[in-house]
């Protein structure tokens, strides 16, 4: 085995790259549920509890994503980037978390959005990094198939994420006004925001795949 350490990583972040998909997958059926339920308690409830286990889950996602870079990034570059990048994420949440628990007023929800926009900014330059570094790997291996289509799908994985960013900033943007018509639209965003996140994490996971049983020799 010749990158030990990358192994031990990326094989950690497939299993964050499952985890993150029972958590969208939560969240995009939470997102549902809560929208229906907007006059149900029960439904509302039940989206609210859905959301929040979503949220837990992705802690644990952050947790073991952040080890798997750290080891990782011992045999590559660019995924050493996709580390730090991911430790700015984590500050911006923590940020946006501080201004969520404010005084609501419009100018700080708008505040909000957009910082929640730059966590997932860096958390898109992470998973570009975390591509493009398995496809050097891959290069460095031989695999020239795996490198390809690692390369693919990081520019696949701007887009959805920038998809999935925009459509997060004008719900929240649109949630500020007061016409119930904007408040339909902006849950229909965030419902699409969650679904492009969901098939980013789907089509990571399976490349995951390959490259754990690619870097096992």
């Amino acid at each position: 085995m010749r990158y030990p350490h990358a192994h031990s990583g990326v094989k950690k972040l497939f299993i964050c790259e499952l985890i993150a998909i029972i958590a969208s997958t939560l969240a995009v059926v939470g997102s549902i549920l809560a929208a229906i339920g907007l006059k149900k308690d029960a439904l509302l409830l039940t989206g609210g509890s859905l959301l929040l286990a979503s949220g837990i889950a992705l802690v644990v996602v952050f947790i073991l994503q952040l080890v798997g870079l750290h080891q990782a990034g011992k045999d590559e570059t660019q995924i050493k980037y996709a580390f730090y990048l991911t430790i700015l994420g984590i500050v911006l949440g923590i940020v946006s978390a501080i201004l969520g628990s404010l005084t609501k007023s419009k100018g700080i929800e708008i505040a909000q959005a957009f910082v929640e926009a730059a966590e997932t900014v860096a958390t898109l330059l992470a998973s570009y990094y975390v591509l493009a570094g398995i496809a050097s790997l891959a290069n460095k291996l031989g695999d020239k198939a795996m490198a390809k289509r690692g390369k693919a799908l990081a520019n696949w994985v701007i887009i959805f994420f920038l998809v999935s960013t925009i459509f997060d900033l004008f719900g929240v943007i649109l949630k500020t006004y007061p016409a119930e018509w904007l408040t339909v639209v902006a849950v229909i965003l965030a419902i699409v925001a969650e679904i492009a996140k969901l098939i980013v994490y789907i089509i990571t996971f399976f490349y995951y795949a390959k490259a754990v049983k690619m870097l096992e020799d």
